[in-house]
């Protein structure tokens, strides 16, 4: 059984808030928390663009697809 985790904060660019209503639900039916069976590892880059924060996730899968 994949845990169940209940989200109340988020760190954004050293500003602290709290999480959108519904955003730890979401999260916990997508799987978002559970093993990822085939993926080796998830890569993460946090960038500004264009006075946003973008944040790119990267799936490296095992087997080098």
């Amino acid at each position: 059984m994949v845990p169940q985790f209940k989200l109340t904060k988020l760190k954004i660019d050293g500003f602290e808030v709290d999480a959108p209503v519904g955003l730890s639900e979401l999260l916990n039916k997508a799987g978002a928390w559970g093993p990822r069976g085939n993926v080796d590892r998830l890569n993460q880059r946090t960038e500004r663009r264009n006075g946003r924060l973008v944040t790119t996730f990267i799936l490296k899968k095992k087997g080098g697809e």
